[in-house]
This record gives structure tokens, C-alpha cells and sequence, in this order.
């Protein structure tokens, strides 16, 4: 992308532009900090300031307006958001009826981070419209995108903001700069619909109360075969890139790939209620499935070869990172006795539900780590997580 960013920056008004770029501080954009930091720097040397925001719950205090790190400058005339649009604030009103407030003053686009294949799941759920922009007789007056006049089968309730979505890049970035600058004519983009008070459209299909089936209909298939890999390790970046490289018919583009990640982390199968951890810790459960979900899922897809495969792959990368990936490192010349995991219960747990399924060592290894954790241990006891049957032949969800 080099300085193809720049260059679309600073076509906005022909010199050091008047546009603001917004930037989702949510947790979850780590998964997206290169491309991120790529921006930020041409922004800057293109003269746009750079301004963070938080997606989730309200904060009091002082300071600037909820959502802002920071106030809006002065004089803005455009905005970007940059975005993945994972987080769960996304999906609730207030923080959407700010969005269309800010897509109302002024022309305002998007930037998604994920693939263009996931859209539609999103909380967004762009759909195809002709948008056109400001006249070209007063490019200095920018007003907000309205579809065309000839749109008849487009229906846009009154007073609702167009949010074009753009796949992240220099190249829709410039096109839609060219349309805002009031000289793109026509322009067919893909754009959200939000109403001024944030409502979110009526769902289409019959809530299903079940994460897990809710989940697996929603998700691609390669997040659903990574969610699966996941249920046996704890839920980090490291992690979760290592097992989603080694999927079968891995997608080689970097955007689809940290897409499967990010349906992963974002989607309905993790606890919300659980304090984020250190996303970068390849030893540490950074995020955390709902109860349940882990047997539910091992149960249903469990595979002892592509699970062997799993905690060994684990094993060899991570084992400078923590103990007991090097006690599964060695796990085939006798499960080790543990006495102590300083600091390591979190992992321990992560990998229990995966390795009281296996046989031999694997699950001598679980025992020992129950027997460190205080859990009730085995021999006809009762386990704190029950074993369920894991099926011997290869099973995608």
C-alpha cells in the first residue's frame, strides 16, 4: 500500500486534507495493528488527524464525548471509520445512533478490515445501492452520500445516514474520495443504513437461543473448523494464527485468514463477561468460550488425530513460553508428575476438556493437572468437567 494512501489522503481537497480519521480502539482490532499502523502513518503525513474511539459501554467522567478519545478538530469536512466491526458495541443503539450522526454532517465512509464475505453477518449488513455525492458546480459545500435519484427499488427511510463500507485499502478509499469530491457521478457501493436513533433492522431469520448452533450457521467454514481446534487451547493471537496456518484448505490471503480469526474472537461463542487477558501471551487464555461450549463442541467434532495434531503443534511452538507446553513436548516418554503450576492455572484449564479425551499419557497429563488445581481427580470420582465419547474419524462442523 506504501504511499498509495497518501496519495488518496491527499486528494480529498488537493492538499493537507480536512478529513478525519476515526479509528475503533476496541480490544479486538489488535488482530488488525499492522494495517492499522499503515494508515495512521499516511494520515499523518497526509495531514489527517487521527482520532480513537471506543465502540463499547459509556464512559463517565470528563473529557470529550463518549465515544471519542479525543475531540474533533475543526473544520472537518470528511470522515473514514476504520473498523472490523466485531465488537459488540457495534450492535447497540446508542453507539449506532452516534455513527449516523457523524454519517449525517458530513461524508462519511467506512473501512472494514475483514472480508467482504462476512458483511452481510455483521451487525452493519451493507446492501447494495447507486450513492452519489456532492454537486461538482460547489465542491467546497461536501454534503452526506444520497442514493440517486433514479433508485426507485431503493427504499431509505427518512432521515437515515448511508455509511458506504469499503474493503480496507488505498483503492476504495480514492474511489470513494473521488464520488465525495462531487466528480464521481453515480457511484455502486455497498452501504449501511442507519437510522438516526441507531435501530437495527428486524432479523430475518427466528432467533436461535443456542450459541453454539447460532454460531455454527452463521460462521465460515474455516472459522468453524478453527473454533473446533481452539475448544483444546487457550483462546490468544498466537494461538489461534498457529492452528488457523495449519487448517486444511487454509485461505492464503491475510485478510481472509485474520477474518477467520476474528468471526472466532467476535462471534457467539465467547464469554463477554470474561476479563480480556494478554491477547499476544501464547500461555495465556486471553479470551474464553461460554461454559459449555467446549465439551459441546469436542463432542460433536472431536477428532483424536486432528487433536493429537493440535496440542502437538502447540507443544513444539510454544514450549519456551510455558511449562506445561513443555511437559506436552515430552508427552510420548511419560506423562510428568505436576506439583506446582505458578501462574499457569489458566492454561491448565484451557487444555483439561482436550486432554481428559485422549488416551494413554494425554490423560494421565490431565489428571496431574486436576490433582494441581484442587479438582476432584479421578478413579470413579466425579470430574469437574465430565468426559464425553470423541469420535475416531475426521468430522467438520
Amino acid at each position: 500500500m506504501s504511499n498509495t494512501f497518501h496519495s488518496a489522503l491527499e486528494n480529498l481537497t488537493g492538499g493537507p486534507s480536512r478529513l478525519v480519521v476515526l479509528i475503533d480502539s476496541s480490544p479486538l482490532m489488535a488482530l488488525h495493528r499492522d494495517n492499522v499502523a499503515t494508515l495512521v502513518e499516511h494520515a499523518a503525513r497526509a495531514g489527517s488527524p487521527v482520532v480513537r474511539f471506543d465502540a463499547g459501554h459509556a464512559r463517565g467522567g470528563h473529557g470529550p464525548p463518549w465515544p471519542l478519545a479525543d475531540p474533533l478538530p475543526d473544520g472537518v469536512d470528511a470522515a473514514v471509520i476504520v473498523t472490523d466491526a466485531q465488537d459488540r458495541g457495534w450492535r447497540q443503539r446508542r453507539f449506532r445512533a452516534w455513527v449516523a450522526s457523524v454519517a449525517t454532517r458530513q461524508p462519511t465512509a467506512l473501512l472494514h478490515l475483514l472480508d467482504r464475505s462476512v458483511w452481510s453477518r455483521g451487525p452493519l449488513a451493507p446492501q447494495p445501492l447507486r450513492l452519489t455525492g456532492a454537486s461538482p458546480s460547489a465542491p467546497g459545500a461536501r454534503t452526506p452520500m444520497t442514493t440517486a435519484d433514479d433508485a426507485e427499488d431503493t427504499a431509505v427511510p427518512e432521515g437515515a445516514a448511508l455509511l458506504p463500507v469499503l474493503a480496507f485499502g488505498p483503492d476504495s478509499l480514492a474511489e470513494w474520495i473521488t464520488v465525495a469530491n462531487g466528480t464521481g457521478g453515480i457511484w455502486r457501493a455497498d452501504a449501511a443504513v442507519l437510522p438516526p436513533d441507531g435501530a437495527r433492522p428486524p432479523e430475518t431469520v427466528p432467533w436461535d437461543p443456542d450459541p453454539v448452533s447460532r454460531f455454527l450457521a452463521q460462521a465460515s467454514r474455516g472459522a468453524r473448523e478453527l473454533a473446533v481446534r481452539l475448544t483444546q487451547a487457550p483462546v490468544n493471537l498466537p494461538v489461534a494464527e498457529l492452528l488457523q496456518r495449519n487448517l486444511p484448505h487454509a485461505p492464503r490471503d491475510a485478510r481472509a485468514a485474520v477474518t477467520e480469526i476474528a468471526e472466532v474472537f467476535g462471534g457467539d461463542l465467547v464469554d463477554p463477561s470474561h476479563p480480556l487477558g494478554d491477547l499476544d501471551d501464547p500461555a495465556a487464555p486471553a479470551l474464553e468460550f461460554l461454559p459449555g461450549v467446549r465439551r459441546d463442541l469436542l463432542g460433536r467434532f472431536g477428532d483424536l488425530s486432528v487433536m493429537r495434531s493440535v496440542l502437538s503443534s502447540m507443544a513444539i511452538e510454544f514450549k519456551d513460553c510455558a511449562r506445561v507446553f513443555q511437559w506436552l513436548s515430552r508427552i510420548e516418554t511419560g506423562a510428568p508428575r505436576v506439583t506446582d503450576l505458578d501462574g499457569e492455572e489458566g492454561l491448565a484449564r484451557a487444555l483439561l476438556p482436550a486432554l481428559s479425551e485422549m488416551p494413554g499419557e494425554y490423560r494421565r497429563l490431565a489428571e496431574h493437572l486436576r490433582t494441581a488445581l484442587g479438582e476432584t481427580s479421578a478413579d470413579g470420582a466425579e470430574h469437574s468437567t465430565p468426559p464425553e465419547t470423541v469420535r475416531e474419524e475426521p468430522t467438520r462442523p
